[in-house]
């Protein structure tokens, strides 16, 4: 009897050793756990955090000879590093092209990518000539798009979507254009259609 109730006390011992034991591991997962949801979301916080901001700023850029390459302003610009981008709000850019002659680009949105050199615009976007170009040429072309990628390296303009090229004389329709600013030539992908305003 004295063996069998040292048997069973032994069996109690081992039951909460080993439920000591399982709380104990249970404990020591939930604090891990916790510690590298705490560091994810740490992390998680620092890549969305940009390096600055800029509020109503204006850069201009020149090439290698000391030329005016373009210029950019904008009611806000918010840099990230990782990844070498900028997001910004209403940027408005100023380009020229072979003829020196100035362009105007304007959007709601930009990103502007800092390895490739490119600035994606978005919504309401709006190519236009230097507005004393217009009034000593009298001329009034406009392109009208919803997604412009411009790259300021090459001096180039390209979208993939339906675009608006309105003028004194007519307007164009197409899907995608890619212009080039240094060779004055621009190339009209698709779906193109034009109406023409005769001289009288």
């Amino acid at each position: 009897m004295k063996n069998q109730l040292s048997v069973i006390k032994s069996y109690k011992n081992l039951g909460i050793l080993f439920f000591s034991l399982i709380l104990a591991l249970a404990l020591i997962i939930i604090s891990l756990f916790q510690k590298s949801n705490k560091a994810s979301l740490n992390t998680n916080l620092t890549n969305h955090m940009p390096e600055f901001v800029i509020v109503k700023g204006t850069s201009t850029e020149y090439n290698e000879l000391g030329q005016f390459a373009y210029n950019m302003s904008a009611d806000k610009l918010s840099y990230y590093a990782q990844g070498d981008f900028s997001d910004i709000l209403n940027p408005r850019i100023k380009i020229r092209d072979k003829e020196n002659k100035l362009w105007l680009l304007s959007a709601e949105q930009g990103v502007f990518n800092g390895k490739q050199s490119t600035l994606t615009l978005s919504e309401s976007v709006k190519v236009a000539p230097d507005p004393e170009f217009i009034s000593k040429n009298k001329s009034n072309l406009h392109v009208f798009a919803q997604h412009l990628i411009v790259n300021t390296r090459k001096s180039t303009i390209e979208t993939h979507e339906k675009i608006s090229i309105i003028s004194n004389n007519g307007e164009i329709e197409s899907t995608g254009l890619k212009a080039d600013l240094n060779e004055g030539q621009a190339w009209l992908h698709a779906n193109v259609k034009a109406s023409h305003k005769p001289f009288y």
